[in-house]
Formats: C-alpha cells, sequence, structure tokens
C-alpha cells in the first residue's frame, strides 16, 4: 500500500511512543492502520505520559508539514486535528488521547487493567478483546441510549471470547451485578432491551465513581464543569462562516457540500439562510397585528413586506424603509445567542447570504448606506465570510435569474464589501463544485489555525 502523509504520521508516533515505553493502545478503528485511519484515531495512553504523547503528536506534525487547526483538552481527552496545506483537504488528521477514559467527569473504565491486559498488533498495540467490547458498550449506552448495529456482532464476538476480562471492566464501573446482566443480555442478543438500563448504569456509574474516593470526584467534577464552561462560552471550537456572492454562483451547493462533510472536522454542522429568523417575517406579524386588532385593510403592495425583495426602491416611505431594516438587524441580533450555542458545541455553523445582502440593493441613498453601516456594527461578526466569484458570462450560464449587468453590478459590490472586511476570502468557482468547496475548506482551516496561534 502507499504511504501517505497520514500514514507516515502514525508510523511516527506508535514508533515514538514504542521507543518511549510509554504505555497505550489504539481503542477501535485499527484493522487497517496505518493506510486508513476512518474517522479519527483514539488512543488510551496512561496519564504520567499525556503530556509526553501530546508533545510528541506537536513535534510530528511540525517535522511533516501539518497545521493544528482545532485542539480540545477537556475530561482528560486531548484532541489534535491537522490538515496539511500542501495535500488535498479531504485528508484531515483527527486524533484523540484519552488518559484516562472519562464519561463527564467519571472514570468509565479502570485505566492500569486496561492498559496491562493490552494485546500488540502489527506495530502497536490494542486493547484485549473483553476490553473493548465493554468500553464499546459502556460508551454507547451512556452516550446514546443503545448499541449502534454496526457494533451489535463486533461486542457479541468480543464478549463471547473473553468473558472475564469483559465483566472485570463493566465491574469498575456499574458494579458486578449490572455487568453480569449486561453480558447475558449480550449472549440472548436481546439489543433492544439496553437503552432501558442507561438511567440505571448511570446512577451505578455516580455511586461506584464516588465510593472509590469521594473528594476526588467531587474535584473532577468541578472540573470538568469549568471545561464545559470555558469551551462553551470562552473558547468554541465551532466556526462561523458566512457565504456571499450573486445568484448562480453555487453558494447553496457548497453550503450542502459542506454540511455532508462536516462530521471531518467538526461536531456537526448548521445552516441558515440569510438571517436567524428568530423573529417572524415582518409581513407574517403584520398580517398578524391587523387580524389581532381589527385594522381595517388597505391596498398595498406585497413585494414592500418580503425581506428578500432586491429592490429597496419598492418601500414607499423612508419611515417604512427604517422600520423593516431595524426590525431584521435585531432578528441578526438575537441570532447571536442560536450561533454562539452552536459554536459552543462544536458545529460549522454556516449562513447563505448573511446581512451584508442590504448593501447590494438598488439604492441610490447616502443615507440608506450610512444608516446600514451603522446597523452593521451590532451584527454578529463571522469568523470568515467567503466571497464565491465568477465571471457575469458564467454565473449567468448556471443561472438566468439575473441579467449579466444586475450580476456585474452586485459582483461589483460584493468585491468592495469583501475587500473592507478582514476576515474576508475570494473563492474562484470556475473549477467546479469539488474544488471550490477544497478551496473553501482551506479558508477554513487557515483561520482556525491562526485563532489557535492567538
Amino acid at each position: 500500500m502507499e504511504y501517505s502523509l497520514t500514514s507516515q504520521f502514525l508510523e511516527g508516533l506508535f514508533a515514538g511512543m514504542n521507543k518511549s515505553g510509554i504505555n497505550y493502545c489504539v481503542l477501535r478503528n485499527y484493522e487497517k492502520l496505518p493506510f486508513s485511519i476512518g474517522h479519527d484515531l483514539d488512543c488510551l495512553v496512561d496519564s504520567k505520559n499525556a503530556d509526553k504523547v501530546s508533545s510528541l503528536i506537536l513535534r510530528l506534525s511540525q517535522e511533516l508539514g501539518w497545521v493544528l487547526f482545532r485542539h480540545r483538552n477537556k475530561d482528560k481527552l486531548l484532541s489534535f486535528i491537522f490538515y496539511n496545506p500542501n495535500d488535498s483537504m479531504n485528508d484531515i488528521l483527527w486524533i484523540d488521547i484519552y488518559h484516562p477514559v472519562n464519561f463527564r467527569g467519571m472514570p468509565l473504565i479502570p485505566e492500569e487493567f486496561f492498559l496491562n491486559n493490552r494485546v500488540s498488533f502489527d506495530n502497536f498495540f490494542i486493547p484485549a478483546p473483553g476490553c473493548e467490547a465493554a468500553l464499546t458498550l459502556s460508551k454507547e449506552l451512556l452516550g446514546e441510549g443503545g448499541v449502534k448495529l454496526r457494533d451489535r456482532e463486533k461486542v457479541y464476538a468480543k464478549a463471547k471470547d473473553d468473558p472475564e476480562r469483559f465483566l472485570s471492566v463493566l465491574s469498575f464501573s456499574f458494579g458486578k451485578k449490572q455487568a453480569n446482566k449486561l453480558l447475558e443480555l449480550i449472549y440472548s442478543r436481546e439489543w433492544e432491551t439496553f437503552g432501558e438500563l442507561r438511567g440505571s448504569l448511570a446512577l451505578k456509574l455516580i455511586i461506584n465513581s464516588l465510593k472509590r474516593n469521594p473528594v476526588t470526584q467531587v474535584v473532577s467534577w468541578l472540573r470538568y464543569l469549568k471545561d464545559v464552561f470555558y469551551e462553551r462560552m470562552l473558547s468554541p471550537m465551532g466556526f462561523f462562516l458566512v457565504l456571499i456572492g450573486p445568484d448562480g454562483v453555487g453558494k447553496s451547493s457548497v453550503s450542502e457540500r459542506l454540511l455532508s462533510d462536516a462530521r471531518e472536522t467538526f461536531d456537526g454542522c448548521k445552516i441558515y439562510h440569510f438571517r436567524p429568523s428568530i423573529l417572524p417575517e415582518l409581513r407574517t406579524l403584520w398580517s398578524w397585528v391587523k387580524e389581532r386588532f381589527s385594522l381595517k385593510r388597505r391596498s398595498v403592495d406585497t413585494k414592500e413586506m418580503k425581506i428578500h425583495d432586491k429592490n429597496f426602491s419598492a418601500a414607499k416611505s423612508k419611515l417604512f424603509w427604517f422600520i423593516r431594516i431595524l426590525y431584521y438587524t435585531i432578528d441578526f441580533m438575537l441570532g447571536y445567542l442560536p450561533i454562539r450555542y452552536e459554536k459552543g458545541k462544536g458545529k460549522l455553523v454556516i449562513f447563505d447570504r448573511y446581512y451584508y445582502e442590504y448593501f447590494i440593493q438598488q439604492s441610490n441613498s447616502r443615507m440608506y448606506k450610512l444608516m446600514l453601516f451603522i446597523l452593521s456594527r451590532f451584527v454578529p461578526k463571522p469568523d470568515a465570510v467567503v466571497y464565491l466569484t465568477d465571471s457575469p458570462v458564467n454565473i449567468y450560464k448556471r443561472k438566468q435569474e439575473l441579467s449579466q449587468e444586475e450580476i456585474q453590478r452586485q459582483s461589483h459590490l460584493y468585491e468592495e464589501i469583501i475587500n473592507r472586511l478582514p476576515n474576508g476570502r475570494k473563492v474562484l468557482v470556475d473549477s467546479g463544485l469539488d474544488t471550490t468547496v477544497e478551496r473553501v475548506k482551506k479558508v477554513i482551516c487557515e483561520k482556525m489555525a491562526k485563532n489557535l496561534r492567538k
């Protein structure tokens, strides 16, 4: 098999840990290593060597040209996510180092027993079959309320092959009685029954954790809460991306591809179209007000009430224009809360168009532009604004909703907007969707790496 940059990194990591005598094991998805890593590499190391492994990972990344753009240190978990600027952006390296494996501040496995019973696999180490089955079962039961369909037969085979170690690991977490009950359910393949045990297993885990060392456990919970608060509020691991450009440039297509690829580097993805929509459309609100207060109907051009109206001159009065813009500015301001929440959960937040669209509307009034500029200062600032651009002729070929002259006019305004934004980047869409998505991914990774170095 061909040795990729990922293969070289992993072989260097395993060789370095073996040479240093570090006690470790790869927890899952090890069958095709180092040639195929799957989604990520999960590795358990003994607690006293966690810093040494972290230093080894960072040294290897510098030697091989990998750039760190996401890093997490939470609940005894060190996460490193790299990209290589000289390679395809589809080649992302995600490494999770557990020291030990915790669940919300509580140890899920007996670290020393787990590592002392590891077995050799090629040039690295993996858990004993019973230990691996117990860990998979515990994480999925507590985290998701059941055993994943793809893992059921693997858990069954490994638990049956090594029941003693399986029971030892589960007894540490849930007690002997619950451990034996779980083994019986596995033997009878009663997978649907596992979900009913989630609450009782969580309670057993809490009780056993407190029994072992109540003071240490309370301190661990406090540390876990501190880590969660820091990650959610002060240093979110997510990213807020805005895509702008004329209709036909491919914003929706790029958004959908990023949504499907987000799992490679993020903990999910959320897409918004133009605005957060915390507030209802002004037209809907106005209809409710008229109905609620029995206002007389009057002749109004309904186009005036549409936020997506591409011509500000449709508003019959400056007052109406100001009310409408102020109303939707408040909507964007309120959108800070869900955006921050999603970023705190480590998600990629994408806006297909954003507040900047108001600057594209046809209006020659300097007063309007000045008012928009002032109000825009109160709108949540994206981590990156990507202007998808191409020639007006090519854009028109993709979508004939706008004339080439209108596309040219909008492109000129988008150019002005992106040039004055410190976080703005232009991305050409002249080489197909795959290349465009890869270019946008590179913008995201570069920006996150820059933020991480601050």
